[in-house]
């Protein structure tokens, strides 16, 4: 089971930087910003949170040095980019 855990957690850190791009890059920000009550790189940084969690939980699944080596990748990427993510709306908040 860790394993999957593992598995999730890397697809999930990697859709949270693929969202990061998407909205900060293109016209979406626009749309869902005036959808949303919410800034929508909240979103973005719940789903970095809720895959270091989940990384981190994936680290007892990790037999091999591949494995070990994806989980580590999962939570440097998902605290690297929780980190800028609040620092990010952290900012715009004492901004805005």
């Amino acid at each position: 089971m860790s394993n999957k855990l593992n598995v999730y957690a890397f697809a999930l850190s990697l859709i949270s930087i693929l969202f990061l791009f998407l909205i900060s890059f293109t016209g979406i920000f626009t749309i869902i910003d005036g959808i949303l009550p919410f800034h929508p790189l909240t979103i973005v940084l719940v789903m970095a949170v809720i895959s270091f969690f989940i990384g981190m939980m994936g680290f007892t699944g990790a037999r091999s040095w591949k494995s070990y080596l994806r989980s580590m990748f999962t939570v440097l990427i998902s605290l690297g980019l929780s980190i800028l993510l609040v620092i990010i709306l952290g900012i715009g908040n004492l901004l805005g």
